[in-house]
């Protein structure tokens, strides 16, 4: 949280990898669904936090 609290104010966000099930349940529980990006993949990611604002390709 200290790391995304440092970046935020500055437009940087955090993601998460190729999670599992369990993992998804406590970010979700945790109510950390706002902080952490969920992808599929490393190359959707760097994509998707390179262009904030256009959606991912298909």
């Amino acid at each position: 949280m200290r790391i995304y609290a440092d970046i935020q104010p500055r437009g940087g966000s955090i993601a998460v990898i190729n999670v599992n099930k369990h993992v998804k349940n406590l970010i979700v529980m945790a109510r950390l669904i706002t902080v952490f990006r969920n992808f599929e993949n490393e190359d959707e990611a760097v994509w998707a936090l390179l262009n904030p604002s256009i959606d991912s390709p298909q």
